[in-house]
């Protein structure tokens, strides 16, 4: 007799062992990522733990199946084992006791275990369950079509059971958690929520507004043409014809130069900008960044025209406003120094009307509505329905902003003031 409990208790171990590994193993199917996955592509058992999550409802059908059984089985030969040798009246503390012993043994310190390297786990792991998953497979098939059945009954469709597709917040969380110091990672940080960004921001919240747009009219002379180049930092400029709407062409200085060094050498000859100058290419400012951005690469272009719904020019956007978006403002020897910002004292921001509300928000971390408008000085404007007078204030949700200097219908100049500044100030 007494080696019969010996083996009764052998045979308990082990099947605490086997629910221990499925217990483990619920955790890290579904922790596992497809990111994690991918990057081990020549890995066999990557690719059986990849299986495994596109049929995620049976795999865990058959790991809570599987997990049910062999408890169930573990609670039957201890109930069986205090009976026989404790008696009946000692069955109540023996239940209590062999229940916290199976939450903490077989539920979670399997799961601690594993969530300390649950991909290395994961994959130890994914061969023995696929088979134990296909032995179980007509069961685990039969439960999971009850329970669809019972939740088309309450009205619940489940469509597919299969692992979650990674979302864009997902990516975006994985981002920040990524930036946990340094400026090197919260520039990184910045530059990869960037990219995610560029399929929401149309070009028309950060071209070059036509106001600022250098632009050469075809009949100049070659003196005011090299004149308006020279003072001016780009290399491809607008030619109009009649009227700025008209633009006729797109001038590269470097063809206009080699155009003018041989025309040097044959007085006879005279340069046609027009002639010279690429067709200009018109885009629509719904474009996103990320369309325009292809459009480049397709066309092997930098610049294009921009227009609004009425075919009126709304300004130019380069391949390099693009890409300063994504790694930040990118200033070369012939840039010009941007101005038009200033920090006072109390915390407010002075800023000119036509900064762009992108770059106030990733400059001071600020969160002001980039939907509405372009510009700060636009946004005031759609808020106020109006053309505000000097020393308005205008409230947007957290910031206060007072209108400093207006020229006729132009708002030049504001102070921007976060949320504590405005409410002492009202």
């Amino acid at each position: 007799m007494t080696f019969l409990p010996a083996v009764f208790l052998v045979l308990i171990l082990l099947l605490i062992g086997v629910a221990g590994f499925f217990s483990a193993s619920e955790t890290v199917v579904t922790s596992v990522s497809r990111a994690q996955l991918h990057n081990r592509r020549n890995d066999v058992r990557a690719i059986v733990l990849r299986t495994l999550q596109e049929n995620l409802g049976l795999t865990l059908s058959s790991i809570l199946v599987g997990n049910q059984l062999i408890s169930q089985s573990v609670t039957a030969v201890a109930t069986w084992l205090a009976i026989e040798f404790l008696g009946e009246s000692f069955l109540p503390i023996t239940a209590f006791l062999f229940s916290l012993f199976i939450i903490v043994y077989v539920e979670i310190l399997p799961k601690l275990v594993a969530i300390q390297n649950p991909v290395h786990y994961a994959l130890s792991s994914a061969p023995l369950l696929t088979i134990f998953c296909k032995v179980l497979h007509p069961v685990t098939r039969f439960l999971e079509s009850v329970a669809r059945a019972s939740l088309r009954l309450v009205g619940i469709k489940v469509l597919s059971t299969g692992h979650p597709p990674c979302s864009d917040d997902e990516l975006r969380g994985a981002i920040d958690l990524h930036a946990t110091g340094g400026a090197e990672e919260e520039q990184e940080r910045l530059m990869m929520k960037s990219i995610l960004d560029l399929n929401e921001v149309s070009i028309g919240q950060v071209m070059v507004h036509r106001k600022k747009l250098e632009m050469i009219e075809v009949c100049a002379s070659t003196r005011e043409m090299i004149e308006k180049i020279l003072a001016c930092p780009y290399s491809r400029i607008p030619l109009w014809q009649g009227n700025r709407e008209n633009i006729v062409g797109v001038l590269h200085v470097k063809t206009l130069f080699r155009a003018l060094q041989k025309a040097a050498s044959n007085p006879k000859k005279n340069v046609d900008p027009v002639a010279l100058a690429s067709p200009p290419w018109f885009v629509p400012e719904s474009t996103t960044l990320f369309d325009q951005l292809q459009a480049f690469r397709a066309r092997h272009g930098h610049f294009a025209l921009v227009v609004d719904e009425y075919g009126a020019l709304m300004g130019a956007i380069t391949l390099e406003d693009i890409l300063e978006e994504i790694v930040g403002e990118i200033v070369d020897e012939h840039d010009v120094t941007a101005t038009g910002i200033s920090t006072q004292s109390d915390q407010s921001v002075v800023v000119e009307g036509e900064i762009l509300i992108r770059d106030l928000n990733r400059q001071f971390n600020w969160d002001l509505p980039e939907e509405e408008a372009a510009t700060i000085a636009g946004l005031v404007m759609h808020h106020t329905r109006k053309i505000p007078d000097i020393g308005q204030v205008c409230t947007i949700p957290g910031y206060a902003v007072e209108v400093l200097k207006r020229q006729q219908n132009r708002i030049c100049l504001l102070r921007v003031s976060p949320q504590k500044n405005a409410q002492s100030k009202r």
